[in-house]
């Protein structure tokens, strides 16, 4: 065990929580940083688990004021027992008398336990940063497995003020860590549309960084909005299959690339035309230069083995005198 990614023994551990059965409605959910993370409703297998087995990870609570308890982790916990009818719930209470940082270290060895995301470390680095001094924010960072200074902050203060459809976004792994960071520059408005067409195409891995980039690059060249770069696409997807989400993705992708890059794309079809019109046999292509920079293009034959390579080779040389 790493003992600064787990400052604390089992004993420790013991002494800061205790297990007791609160009244649903004691806890209170808005004072919990994550809140954002989560939408309304819970997920449909997590409240299948909860029917089923019941409530297997208590949530994290501390002790507030008139008898309530402050909601730390487990907003999906109580949003399922809201929506099954629970009235009491099993819960772990913090001890009130460990101090700032003891309580921040606490909050991440729970987290890592039971599974933690960018987005919620982000939110956690957020909070600390508000209660604890510098010191004490890079002692935390240290047990969260990250290297101290401002590098690492920025980072985190970026995430944490990218909006709520970001870092759900981010949270659900449908963002990188590094893509939640490029939308944050983006409008509230305009980074929820994108989001929206990542999620609703499954676009993701280098087409989501294409996408990403692109999208960017015309929001400044046009000075416009995602809404207004898309509206020609909105009406043309009417005439395809809502059911066919990978040819839609297809043709989204290549709406996007012609709006970006419009001679590339206008060169591309006129070489692709041109080559269809070659009529080339099969094991043998032909391609054009790079970003079609230049005339120049290439023939490629593929040949089964090398004997045969070497039988045609001669003819090939012939070909470039």
């Amino acid at each position: 065990m790493n003992p600064v990614s787990f400052p604390f023994t089992s004993i420790q551990l013991q002494s800061m929580l205790h297990y007791q059965s609160l009244p649903l409605d004691s806890i209170v959910t808005p004072s919990c940083i994550f809140h954002t993370l989560y939408t309304e409703s819970p997920p449909a297998d997590f409240q299948k688990s909860v029917e089923q087995f019941g409530i297997t990870l208590p949530p994290l609570v501390q002790e507030g004021k008139d008898g309530l308890y402050n909601l730390v982790f487990g907003m999906e916990e109580i949003m399922t027992a809201q929506k099954l009818g629970f009235e009491i719930l099993p819960c772990a209470v913090i001890s009130p008398t460990i101090s700032p940082l003891q309580y921040y270290q606490l909050l991440n060895h729970i987290l890592k336990e039971r599974g933690t995301t960018a987005a919620m470390e982000a939110l956690l680095i957020e909070d600390a940063a508000r209660h604890l001094d510098s010191e004490q924010v890079n002692h935390l960072l240290q047990c969260m497995g990250y290297s101290t200074g401002k590098g690492t902050l920025k980072k985190f203060a970026a995430l944490s003020a990218s909006g709520k459809e970001i870092l759900s976004a981010l949270h659900r792994g449908v963002l990188p860590v590094n893509a939640a960071i490029q939308l944050s520059s983006l409008s509230r408005q305009d980074s929820a549309m994108l989001i929206g067409y990542i999620e609703q195409y499954a676009v993701s891995g280098s087409k989501q960084k294409q996408l990403i980039r692109k999208m960017i690059d015309l929001i400044k060249r046009e000075n416009s909005s995602i809404e207004a770069i898309c509206m020609d696409w909105e009406e043309s997807a009417q005439t395809t299959d809502p059911e066919n989400i990978p040819q839609r993705a297809k043709l989204f992708l290549e709406y996007v690339e012609k709006r970006h890059s419009p001679h590339l794309c206008e060169a591309e079809e006129k070489f692709e035309a041109f080559a269809h019109t070659l009529q080339l046999p099969q094991g043998m292509q032909v391609h054009p230069s790079q970003s079609f920079e230049s005339d120049n293009c290439s023939l490629v034959v593929q040949f089964p083995s090398k004997e045969k390579l070497l039988r045609k080779l001669e003819q090939a040389k012939n070909l470039l005198q």
